[in-house]
């Protein structure tokens, strides 16, 4: 799936998802993914971030120089905003927003859903956020929506 393009200088961003059994083959053959139990990796043009629940790991790729990583300055900080119980509650009582609002949840886990319908088919697929539906397959797309038993609907 691709993401669309996030900032003024970022373009598009290409996600693969893998799951269980299904792993990538490792890049430049340089990480043992068999290691690796649940976590997510980001391959760019100068290196690969192999993220797991404990580790963040950095490698560079053959004949490309990696810019070293330069850490914000204190100014730029986003002001601490309490744990999500009380994020939730300043949120609720005036028009601020939480740090994981409804519309971060609901992307990620539509991105989330979508790498499972992509597992479950067995192969790629192209998906179209807007109209929430997998383009070209009728057997993928038949996994986005479930008919529910008479009664059992919600309706909205």
């Amino acid at each position: 799936m691709t993401m669309p393009r996030n900032g003024k200088d970022e373009g598009p961003v290409k996600v693969s998802w893998y799951e269980g059994g299904a792993m990538p083959e490792s890049p430049d053959r340089m990480i043992d993914l068999t290691k690796i139990d649940h976590g997510a990796m980001w391959e760019g043009a100068k290196g690969i971030i192999v993220a797991d629940f404990r580790n963040r790991l950095l490698y560079p790729l053959k004949n490309s120089a990696l810019e070293y990583y330069k850490p914000r300055r204190k100014e730029e900080f986003l002001p601490p905003v309490g744990n999500f119980q009380k994020q939730w509650i300043n949120a609720a009582k005036s028009n601020l927003k939480t740090a994981c609002d409804f519309e971060y949840s609901g992307n990620l886990i539509e991105t989330v859903l979508v790498g499972m319908v992509a597992y479950r088919a067995g192969r790629k697929i192209e998906y179209n956020p807007e109209k929430g539906e997998v383009v070209g397959d009728v057997e993928a797309n038949a996994l986005i929506r479930k008919k529910y038993r008479e009664g059992w609907t919600i309706n909205g």
